[in-house]
Protein backbone atom coordinates (compact mmCIF):
# COMPACT_ATOMS: atom_id res chain seq x y z
CA UNK A 1 0.00 0.00 0.00
CA UNK A 2 1.19 3.42 -1.12
CA UNK A 3 1.71 6.43 1.72
CA UNK A 4 -1.06 8.22 -0.51
CA UNK A 5 -3.65 5.11 -0.21
CA UNK A 6 -3.01 5.01 3.62
CA UNK A 7 -3.08 8.35 4.17
CA UNK A 8 -6.75 8.30 2.55
CA UNK A 9 -7.51 5.58 4.28
CA UNK A 10 -6.83 7.14 7.88
CA UNK A 11 -9.05 10.37 6.77
CA UNK A 12 -12.04 8.06 5.60
CA UNK A 13 -11.64 6.11 8.91
CA UNK A 14 -11.59 9.16 11.41
CA UNK A 15 -15.14 10.27 9.86
CA UNK A 16 -16.36 7.17 10.29
CA UNK A 17 -15.18 7.00 13.49
CA UNK A 18 -13.77 9.92 15.00
CA UNK A 19 -11.58 10.65 18.35
CA UNK A 20 -14.10 11.50 21.27
CA UNK A 21 -13.12 14.63 22.23
CA UNK A 22 -12.44 14.11 25.88
CA UNK A 23 -9.28 12.08 24.19
CA UNK A 24 -8.68 14.95 22.12
CA UNK A 25 -8.73 17.51 25.16
CA UNK A 26 -6.59 15.13 27.11
CA UNK A 27 -3.84 14.67 24.26
CA UNK A 28 -3.82 18.39 23.96
CA UNK A 29 -3.43 18.76 28.06
CA UNK A 30 -0.49 16.01 27.72
CA UNK A 31 1.35 17.92 25.11
CA UNK A 32 0.70 21.03 27.35
CA UNK A 33 3.22 19.55 30.19
CA UNK A 34 5.83 19.39 27.73
CA UNK A 35 8.89 21.89 28.44
CA UNK A 36 10.31 22.89 25.07
CA UNK A 37 14.10 23.22 25.27
CA UNK A 38 14.66 21.16 28.24
CA UNK A 39 17.02 18.10 29.10
CA UNK A 40 15.66 15.09 30.15
CA UNK A 41 17.81 13.76 32.89
CA UNK A 42 18.43 9.79 33.20
CA UNK A 43 17.68 7.86 36.12
CA UNK A 44 20.89 7.23 38.02
CA UNK A 45 20.86 4.30 40.65
CA UNK A 46 21.53 4.64 44.25
CA UNK A 47 24.28 3.57 45.34
CA UNK A 48 24.24 1.48 48.82
CA UNK A 49 25.93 4.01 51.26
CA UNK A 50 25.06 6.71 49.80
CA UNK A 51 22.29 8.07 52.39
CA UNK A 52 19.41 7.16 51.11
CA UNK A 53 16.76 6.73 53.19
CA UNK A 54 15.20 3.15 53.84
CA UNK A 55 12.06 2.71 52.22
CA UNK A 56 10.53 0.98 55.05
CA UNK A 57 10.63 4.42 56.80
CA UNK A 58 8.27 5.47 53.85
CA UNK A 59 10.09 8.04 51.49
CA UNK A 60 10.82 6.89 48.16
CA UNK A 61 14.09 7.98 46.62
CA UNK A 62 15.07 8.58 42.46
CA UNK A 63 17.79 10.11 41.45
CA UNK A 64 18.65 11.70 37.72
CA UNK A 65 21.41 13.33 35.73
CA UNK A 66 22.18 15.33 32.69
CA UNK A 67 23.98 17.83 31.40
CA UNK A 68 26.73 18.02 34.79
CA UNK A 69 23.73 18.52 36.93
CA UNK A 70 22.39 15.52 39.13
CA UNK A 71 18.88 15.68 40.92
CA UNK A 72 17.76 13.84 43.58
CA UNK A 73 13.92 13.63 44.41
CA UNK A 74 12.33 12.36 47.65
CA UNK A 75 9.18 12.00 48.44
CA UNK A 76 6.94 10.89 51.48
CA UNK A 77 3.47 11.40 52.89
CA UNK A 78 1.86 14.10 54.56
CA UNK A 79 -0.97 14.14 55.66
CA UNK A 80 -2.60 12.85 52.64
CA UNK A 81 -0.66 14.78 50.31
CA UNK A 82 3.07 14.60 49.29
CA UNK A 83 6.09 16.18 50.68
CA UNK A 84 8.73 16.39 47.70
CA UNK A 85 12.71 17.25 48.03
CA UNK A 86 15.80 17.02 47.26
CA UNK A 87 18.93 18.33 46.19
CA UNK A 88 20.14 19.48 42.80
CA UNK A 89 24.11 18.92 42.38
CA UNK A 90 26.21 20.90 41.55
CA UNK A 91 23.63 24.06 43.67
CA UNK A 92 22.65 25.59 40.25
CA UNK A 93 23.90 29.08 41.23
CA UNK A 94 21.84 32.62 41.22
CA UNK A 95 18.44 32.56 39.65
CA UNK A 96 17.84 29.24 39.47
CA UNK A 97 14.74 27.35 40.77
CA UNK A 98 13.21 24.32 40.69
CA UNK A 99 9.61 23.10 39.76
CA UNK A 100 7.50 20.60 40.95
CA UNK A 101 5.06 19.68 38.07
CA UNK A 102 1.99 17.39 37.97
CA UNK A 103 -0.48 17.28 35.74
CA UNK A 104 -2.83 19.64 37.62
CA UNK A 105 -0.68 22.31 39.14
CA UNK A 106 2.95 23.42 39.82
CA UNK A 107 5.25 25.09 42.49
CA UNK A 108 7.98 26.23 42.33
CA UNK A 109 11.22 27.30 44.71
CA UNK A 110 14.47 28.73 44.90
CA UNK A 111 17.04 26.02 45.66
CA UNK A 112 19.25 26.48 48.86
CA UNK A 113 23.43 27.66 48.08
CA UNK A 114 23.63 24.55 49.01
CA UNK A 115 21.31 23.12 45.93
CA UNK A 116 18.11 21.89 48.37
CA UNK A 117 14.42 22.07 47.81
CA UNK A 118 11.52 21.18 49.78
CA UNK A 119 7.80 21.47 48.62
CA UNK A 120 5.18 20.40 50.38
CA UNK A 121 1.16 19.68 49.58
CA UNK A 122 2.02 17.99 46.33
CA UNK A 123 -1.10 15.67 45.24
CA UNK A 124 -0.74 11.95 44.90
CA UNK A 125 -0.22 10.56 41.36
CA UNK A 126 2.24 11.68 38.62
CA UNK A 127 5.50 14.51 39.05
CA UNK A 128 8.60 16.01 37.50
CA UNK A 129 10.66 17.88 38.60
CA UNK A 130 12.38 20.39 36.44
CA UNK A 131 15.67 22.57 37.41
CA UNK A 132 15.28 26.02 35.49
CA UNK A 133 19.16 27.66 35.35
CA UNK A 134 19.19 30.68 32.94
CA UNK A 135 20.40 31.05 30.61
CA UNK A 136 21.33 27.08 30.30
CA UNK A 137 18.50 25.08 29.43
CA UNK A 138 15.98 22.89 31.94
CA UNK A 139 17.05 19.92 33.26
CA UNK A 140 13.83 17.83 33.83
CA UNK A 141 13.32 14.57 35.43
CA UNK A 142 10.72 11.66 34.06
CA UNK A 143 7.53 11.74 35.02
CA UNK A 144 7.21 9.91 38.58
CA UNK A 145 4.25 7.77 39.72
CA UNK A 146 4.21 8.74 43.46
CA UNK A 147 2.85 6.63 45.83
CA UNK A 148 4.07 6.45 48.78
Amino acid sequence: MSDELLVAAMRIAAGVDPVPAAVSADACAALGLQLPGSILAAPVPAEPGSGTRSLLSGTEFHRFAADGLTLTVEFELDAGLLRVSGQVTPPPGPGAWIEIRTPHLGKTRAPSDAGGYAVTSIPIGWLSVACHRPPDPPVVTRWILARP
